[in-house]
């Protein structure tokens, strides 16, 4: 068995890739800003950005799991994405090999193929990164992955899973935006009518991920980069968040705010936040991303991870919208993490 760190292991995806790796009977170190709670993994506490905490965490350490990554429409999140999901990620591989690491799987984004311009409908791997990212978050995704491809080497393998959105316990931006304003009746559906929106739980993507890790250790696939999803092709983004919703005793969405029309709303949203950023306090209610993620189609030929890995989803989509709603029952009213992680985000360490 290996020493396996996941980077994000408190995370939505880190936290299910540590309980795994730990019943797979690996011996599993998390590196996060606040402990992981799976029994049985060892915690680093710390930030990527810190050089201490790397050397702490990657100690002995034979395959890593790159989860984290910081997400952000800010106008004033440029820097903080900069630092954590481009050059966190190249300070990682540094170290990664600087420790004798033998695997590094990173847990990419869908974020690389969305376009301002083009939707994606069942693109595969062949398709180019992004030319026209809509947001610095994708932008900074498509460094960070040429950036983990081009150190593969015989020294380090290296692989790339590109996680669609994600959803789970634990996941901080889709179900529980909408949540916050459920009480106030139904959402209206953003976006182009029929549009399909890969998505992922987080427990599929986890799998995924140690397919990946397996694959590396057996000397396979190193510098390759996979689209994963557990429907291809994928129903809508706003099914799935209607599932949620219903399980969490909320109504269903109603009715629809066309493309034409969020637009030039986004492009007021965007240009009031450039202009004014210190008044914008939290995220931005629409982006550019959101309307290529969400509003259009954004979903891809996954027939690369099921071929070459064997993936295929251990968790079915009922189970999935169960198990999240309940987490959410039992862990939004406590407020979790979420406060504590964003503030520390926010400041470098040192």
């Amino acid at each position: 068995m290996s020493t396996v760190l996941v980077i994000g292991g408190a995370g939505c995806l880190g936290s299910a890739v540590a309980a795994r790796a730990h019943a797979d009977g690996h011996t599993v170190r998390s590196l996060d800003l606040v402990p992981c709670d799976v029994t049985g993994v060892e915690d680093v506490v710390g930030d990527l950005r810190d050089p201490a905490a790397r050397r702490e965490a990657l100690d002995s350490v034979d395959v890593v799991y790159h989860c984290a990554a910081h997400v952000s429409m800010h106008p004033l999140a440029e820097r903080v994405l900069w630092e954590i999901n481009v050059q966190g990620t190249r300070d990682l591989l540094e170290a990664a090999r600087h420790a004798g690491v033998r695997s590094f799987v990173y847990a990419g984004s869908q974020a690389v193929a969305l376009s301002q311009s083009v939707p994606c409908a069942g693109v595969d791997e062949s398709r180019p990164m992004s030319s026209d990212p809509p947001s610095q978050f994708g932008a900074g995704r498509c460094e960070a992955e040429r950036d983990v491809v081009s150190a593969n080497d015989r020294r380090m393998r290296t692989c790339v899973v590109r996680v669609p959105i994600l959803y789970g316990p634990r996941e901080r931006f889709n179900l529980p935006a909408l949540l916050s304003v459920a009480n106030s009746g139904p959402i209206p559906r953003l976006g182009k009518q029929g549009a399909r929106c890969a998505s992922m739980y987080r427990d599929n993507a986890a799998h995924a991920l140690m397919l990946a890790g397996a694959a590396l250790e057996a000397g396979r696939f190193g510098g390759k980069a996979w689209f994963a999803s557990d429907q291809d092709p994928p129903d809508s983004y706003w099914d799935l968040m209607d599932d949620l919703l219903v399980a969490s005793g909320f109504p269903p969405t109603k009715g629809r705010i066309p493309v034409l029309v969020l637009r030039p709303m986004v492009r007021v949203i965007e240009g009031f936040s450039r202009r004014f950023p210190h008044m914008v306090k939290g995220e931005p209610i629409l982006s550019r991303e959101s309307i290529a993620a969400v509003g259009q189609d954004a979903w891809f030929d996954c027939s690369a991870i099921r071929r070459d890995l064997g993936f295929a989803p251990i968790v079915g989509r009922a189970d999935a919208v169960r198990t999240t709603a309940a987490w959410y029952a039992n862990n939004q009213a406590r407020g979790w993490h979420w406060n504590e992680l964003a503030a520390w985000a926010e400041s470098p360490p040192g």
